[in-house]
This record gives structure tokens, C-alpha cells and sequence, in this order.
């Protein structure tokens, strides 16, 4: 995981700025989901020596949220519909055995993106932000900032 961690980091500190900003953060991260246990290693190196970019915001929010989009295409699988303490979600679940992972995406964000949208308004952050920080009550599922949720359990 080290050596993963390494290019990431390299590839972190190749950009210093987006669109004249300085990138919030430019979190490098490596995560190794084992029979017993899922590692994950975050590390938030500067970016001083990086360069400006460009990016182009509909090719960002389409490859982001591309392997979710296509997800039901080649799992060969329907999704789920969810609600999570109010948060509506819709999931597709992995299972192995007696794992199960299940990923998810906040209902308005899916509907955002498979309409070509791709502002948020500062509502849906805040109720991002609100389910971020609290979970659900039964410590089941994590809930991102970008409207991702993700499940694991181990039977």
C-alpha cells in the first residue's frame, strides 16, 4: 500500500491550483479491503510545486461518477432504493461470501448528474454536510460529501 500511497501523493502534488484556487485539499488515498478488515490510508502532502489547471467540469463530474452510473450495466444487477434516517439513497450491493459492500448515491445527486447538472446548490451540501457528520443511528453506513454512501458488513 506504501508504494500506492507514494504515486498518489506525486500525483497530488502536481497541482498547485484549479481554476486560480487552491484545491481545499488534494487528499492522496489507498484503501485494501482484506477477509477480515478494510485498511485505509489518507495523507494530505502540499502542492506548492504543482501547476494551474483547467478542468473541465462536465468530464470531471462524468468520469467521478461514471462507475456508479454504469455500475448496473455491467454488475448485471438493479439497484436498490434506500432511506437512511430521511436520506434517500439509491445502492447496488456487492456480495462475497459473507461480505457484503454496499455503494450507494444520494437520490438528488443521481438525478443531478444523469441530467447534465452538476452545481450543487449550498441546500444539498448542507444536507451532505449534516449526514457526513452524523451517520445513521446504527453505524452502518458513511455518508461523503460528494453524496456517496458505503456499507460494510461482515457476516
Amino acid at each position: 500500500m506504501n508504494s500506492k500511497i507514494a504515486e498518489a501523493k506525486q500525483q497530488v502534488r502536481q497541482v498547485e491550483k484549479i481554476h486560480g484556487l487552491q484545491p481545499a485539499t488534494g487528499t492522496a488515498c489507498a484503501t485494501y479491503i482484506g477477509s477480515d478488515r478494510i485498511l485505509t490510508y489518507l495523507d494530505d502532502p502540499s502542492g506548492d510545486d504543482g501547476k494551474h489547471m483547467d478542468i473541465d467540469n462536465k468530464k470531471f463530474f462524468d468520469a467521478y461518477y461514471a462507475p456508479f452510473l454504469l455500475a448496473g450495466k455491467y454488475l448485471d444487477r438493479n439497484s436498490k432504493r434506500e432511506k437512511i434516517d430521511g436520506l434517500d439513497v439509491e445502492f447496488y450491493d456487492l456480495v462475497e461470501g459473507g461480505r457484503k459492500l454496499s455503494i450507494g448515491l444520494d437520490r438528488e445527486i443521481l438525478e443531478l448528474i444523469k441530467s447534465n447538472r452538476y452545481s450543487f446548490s449550498g441546500d444539498t451540501l448542507a444536507r451532505l454536510k449534516s449526514y457526513s457528520f452524523l451517520g445513521d443511528r446504527d453505524g452502518r453506513y458513511s455518508v461523503g460529501l460528494d453524496g456517496f454512501v458505503v456499507s460494510y458488513t461482515d457476516h
